[in-house]
């Protein structure tokens, strides 16, 4: 009797710590470490004479990358983990997720990698690259982030391709990129490059009337 006890007192507390584990997401789908790295289908730069060779790293294979870009990507990580309201991380995402009739509270994280390019001499005068990525993680996309100089912004125009499979964007610098998808039950439908005017512009709105709020406080308290 005392047998059996002891085995239900010891699957209680693997269930609970499991629970618990599976709770601790923070603004992530799962932890970002058991993914493989995107693969590569397409990399080119729109400058001929640009000759950098683009690399994919996993969060999980950060310990690979140099000492800044592993700061950088663990930065990223802590920032998501930190957090179950990704619009915290930039606002257009709120705005995204209403265009996208999509609930906020549904968005989660469901990969995290870092990309990076080989030197290239006068590789300040080339453009943007275009990428095309395969990945495992883009069931009901809703956009990319890129993680820039501290700060989260919406890739413009990223989209899901090739019936769900590849990733195509457009990006000028290089650093940790993460992928953003609904949880929801309802399944998100490809986003519409019309879509990204109208973020753009009510992003532009709120940053405006937040600017105009507080320059009013702040001639109020001046005058005071």
């Amino acid at each position: 009797m005392k047998k059996i006890v002891m085995i239900c007192l010891a699957l209680i507390v693997m269930a609970s710590m499991s629970l618990s584990v599976c709770a601790n997401q923070g603004g992530f789908v799962s932890s970002p470490s058991a993914n493989s790295a995107p693969t590569l289908e397409f990399g080119k730069n729109e400058s001929e004479d640009c000759v950098a060779e683009l690399s994919i790293a996993a969060y999980g294979d950060r310990d690979q990358l140099s000492e800044e870009a592993r700061k950088n990507i663990e930065e990223a990580y802590a920032m998501i983990m930190g957090t179950k309201d990704l619009s915290t991380l930039n606002a257009g995402i709120a705005d995204l997720a209403k265009a996208l009739q999509v609930d906020v509270a549904d968005l989660a994280v469901s990969d995290l990698f870092d990309i990076s390019a080989s030197s290239c001499e006068g590789h300040e005068d080339h453009g943007h690259f275009d990428i095309t990525l395969k990945a495992e993680t883009l069931t009901n996309f809703v956009c990319l982030l890129h993680y820039y100089n501290g700060e989260w912004e919406i890739v413009e125009g990223a989209e899901v391709t090739n019936n769900g499979e590849h990733l195509e964007f457009d990006v000028d610098e290089f650093s940790p990129f993460a992928i953003v998808v609904s949880t929801g039950n309802a399944p998100v439908q490809p986003t519409p490059k019309k879509i990204w005017p109208t973020v753009v512009i009510a992003t532009a709105s709120t940053a405006a009337a937040g600017g105009a709020v507080y320059l009013a406080l702040w001639y109020r308290k001046k005058k005071l």
